[in-house]
């Protein structure tokens, strides 16, 4: 995928006269290479990233011995694929944030608001086929927190569902659940959210390729339900935990039209959990996707977390710490 000022677009579709994202910002393409029949290598960084490429592919490189014979060495060379080495380091620049209307965006719903709901609908929601056909839709939620509650209780309100039910089960783990095939379920079948398992989820590339406003909202949403905000080391951090791959890779595209670099970190799999005497255990890896230093700072300038405590959170890293550095 290219950053483009329209958005992320696959590389197939690029053509001369596009503008797309360099490391000197917006520019126009020139030329276009095209490589029949040429080996494909996937490219893996540090931060998580992956990248399918030829071995023309070309990036700004610090080459890893030049490095250890200058530690202060800091300047980037352009340097194609069979040129680069394992340990080699590559440079990672924000892409641009394109400026699109929602294509699936109910009447009488704020970009920003749907954006929100599709968030949630990611995070901490249960929408499988099995359960859409069934016109369910469920969002996990902790009965102690009685304000974020309200507030996904009034989100799936919108949605048009004028019953919603909390089915508590053990502890403080409860279901907001509602039943309605005119509710949340017909806005997900006229949606681009693929109804799917947990570790499926991914974020469509229709939406990455919408506005501020509405992946302002979708990044407030999965990190209100599934994001947490660490304070406990002099370095915080803020993470998103899922056990989808592809939905961490895809937040890590989304966060960087933001000038956010979010490294997505493997975790091992998920912790066996309980329902009474019933152990259930997962057979998925858990991914998460960690912002810090100065993109931590930009996270908090750009998004408002609709958590209470999880904002709250956010505004004491501001406070506290200088919240500088980088991973770029």
């Amino acid at each position: 995928l290219v950053a483009t000022e329209d958005g992320w677009r696959r590389v197939d579709e690029i053509k001369v006269g596009d503008q797309i994202g360099t490391i000197l910002g917006s520019g126009r393409v020139d030329q276009v290479e095209k490589h029949d029949n040429k080996p494909v290598y996937k490219v893996k960084f540090s931060d998580g990233a992956e990248i399918r490429v030829t071995v023309a592919h070309q990036f700004h490189a610090i080459v890893h011995k030049d490095r250890a014979k200058n530690a202060a060495n800091k300047k980037f060379t352009p340097l194609r694929l069979d040129q680069l080495e394992v340990g080699d380091m590559v440079r990672i620049a924000p892409a641009i944030m394109p400026d699109n209307p929602v294509p699936d965006l109910p009447d009488g719903w704020a970009e920003r608001e749907y954006g929100f709901f599709i968030g949630v609908l990611l995070g901490d929601g249960c929408i499988t086929e099995t359960s859409i056909r069934r016109n369910v839709v469920k969002v996990a939620v902790n009965t102690d927190e009685r304000e974020w509650v309200r507030i996904i209780r009034d989100i799936l309100k919108k949605a048009g569902s004028k019953v919603v039910s909390l089915d508590v089960n053990e502890g403080l783990s409860a279901n907001l659940t509602v039943q309605n095939g005119s509710g949340a379920s017909l806005l997900v079948r006229q949606s681009y959210v693929k109804p799917a398992y947990s570790y499926e989820k991914r974020i469509s590339l229709e939406y990455q390729k919408t506005n501020r406003q509405f992946l302002s909202g979708l990044i407030d949403g999965l990190f209100s339900t599934d994001g947490n905000v660490n304070l406990t080391s002099n370095h915080p951090f803020l993470r998103l935990k899922t056990t989808s791959k592809q939905l961490a890779l895809d937040m890590r595209r989304v966060l960087l039209m933001f000038g956010i670099h979010g490294r997505v970190v493997t975790i091992g799999k998920v912790k066996d959990g309980h329902i009474g005497d019933r152990v259930i255990t997962s057979r998925h890896q858990q991914y998460e996707v960690i912002i810090s230093g100065a993109s931590m700072k930009i996270f908090a300038q750009y998004i408002t977390l609709s958590h209470p405590d999880k904002q709250q959170k956010l505004q004491q890293a501001q406070l506290t710490f200088a919240l500088t550095g980088n991973t770029w």
